[in-house]
């Protein structure tokens, strides 16, 4: 019915977010004219910038403020990671979206992180785990397959494309040491999950031969076995281990990988 107090939530919603809006455009205009001000334009000079539409100062406004809405550059960097997963995944009869697709959908990349982890849509733990196998040794700890034992949530395939940035670091993230994954959901950091743990290590292989967290362990704390406990995965032994770790277990080598995207 018309009217009712969902129609009501919504529409407070949706004028708090125009509120929202306006309210960062006046920011912005503020900026502008305080940059303005620091100027200190004549009354005519004032004048000349009202009233001559194509006055050199507007024009060199137009082509400053293009870089707002300029797509963003892209580095050789990305673009070499892009050609690598498209060799892993073609290696597995995998095709990817192209180039111009996969760039709309990277996020931006923060100071020091510079890993690409691109996992398409129709992956699965199992899929990830046999690429794995295939290239070095491994070892889980369940006779059972991984996403049998893993959450309903993480079960099958993916329903979509996902693209993150990682730490571009052998070891795990140095600043989540001796925080579990409560702590870690509690402080709203995003983990790395245990597929995209294992399609890294397939990555940094196939790029150098070598292997991640040689003494560290990564605490995959974007991911649950069925139940409730964490994997964790490190190269062991001559092994490639994915093992499982409690809740609130704080270890100063157990440390999970920071996600952006």
């Amino acid at each position: 019915m018309y009217g009712t107090q969902k129609d009501s939530r919504y529409a407070m919603d949706k004028l708090t977010e125009l509120a929202d809006n306006l309210g960062q455009y006046f920011e912005l205009a503020m900026v502008f004219i305080r940059k303005l001000l620091s100027l200190d334009l004549t009354v005519a000079q004032v004048k000349e910038l009202i009233e001559v539409k194509e006055h050199p100062f507007w024009v060199a406004f137009g082509e400053a403020t293009k870089i707002l809405v300029a797509p963003p550059i892209v580095s050789d960097d990305t673009l070499k990671q892009i050609a690598l997963w498209r060799k892993i995944y073609a290696e597995e009869g995998i095709g990817l979206p192209s180039d111009e697709e996969l760039l709309k959908l990277i996020p931006m990349r923060q100071v020091g992180f510079n890993w690409l982890v691109i996992v398409p849509k129709g992956m699965t733990v199992n899929q990830a785990w046999a690429m794995a196998k295939k290239r070095f040794k491994c070892w889980k700890y369940t006779n059972s397959d991984l996403e049998s034992v893993l959450s309903e949530s993480e079960r099958g395939e993916t329903k979509a494309i996902s693209i993150t940035w990682f730490r571009d670091r052998v070891e795990a993230d140095k600043e989540m040491k001796n925080l579990s994954a409560n702590d870690l959901e509690g402080k709203s950091v995003k983990g790395i999950t245990l597929l995209q743990r294992i399609l890294l290590e397939v990555k940094y292989f196939t790029e150098t031969g070598k292997h991640l967290d040689l003494e560290d362990w990564t605490l995959c704390s974007g991911s649950r076995f069925a139940d409730g406990r964490v994997p964790g995965a490190s190269w062991f032994d001559g092994e490639f281990c994915i093992f499982w770790t409690g809740l609130d277990d704080r270890l100063s080598d157990l440390r999970s990988r920071v996600v952006v995207g």
